[in-house]
């Protein structure tokens, strides 16, 4: 199994509260922010899966 990178640790935790942010937003009527939050929440999870992709390749991610 491959290491995450800091980044990527810190970027899944940040996803993770925001994650709670939009669902508490979503629960308690505040319909707005909570689509904002999740908004974000898929732009974070793009940016992970994106930066998860790069890291697969056979050169190990690396650009030279």
């Amino acid at each position: 199994m491959q290491a995450l990178s800091p980044q990527n640790r810190i970027l899944g935790v940040v996803a993770a509260v925001e994650a709670g942010f939009a669902l508490w937003y979503l629960t308690s009527g505040r319909w707005a922010n909570g689509i904002f939050f999740t908004i974000a929440v898929a732009a974070l999870i793009a940016v992970y899966l994106h930066r998860a992709r790069n890291t697969k390749r056979r050169d190990g991610g690396r650009r030279y």
